[in-house]
């Protein structure tokens, strides 16, 4: 909203500076000046036409789309499968525990001779 109105108001002041080289009597040093201020009005014009290009949907929305496959199908399945694998890990270990206790109950009750 804002960036539009400022494009079109160095333009505006840019085209005014233009008029003015064209009309006044200016000294060659002043004339120098004002012309490397519309150069660089004309430099940020572009610089700003660059940067809101970078910014247009089609960029952003390829970006995003990108970004969300990698977090939507990458680190969400390797993090489902870490979790899995713990989740594995968890029940091996509970039976290899109960497998033990059933062990040391069963050597308990063994007759010392």
């Amino acid at each position: 909203m804002y960036v539009p109105q400022t494009v079109k108001s160095m333009l505006y002041y840019r085209n005014r500076m233009i008029i003015g080289l064209e009309t006044w009597e200016l000294a060659p040093v002043l004339r120098d000046r004002m012309g490397r201020m519309i150069a660089a009005v004309d430099e940020a014009v572009m610089s700003m036409g660059d940067t809101l290009s970078a910014f247009d949907y089609e960029a952003v929305r390829k970006t995003y789309a990108e970004l969300k496959s990698e977090v939507c199908c990458s680190v969400v399945g390797t993090a489902g499968m870490q979790w899995l694998f713990l989740l594995c890990v968890g029940f091996t270990l509970l039976a290899a525990s109960g497998f033990l206790f059933a062990i040391i109950f069963l050597m308990d009750r063994l007759e010392v001779h």
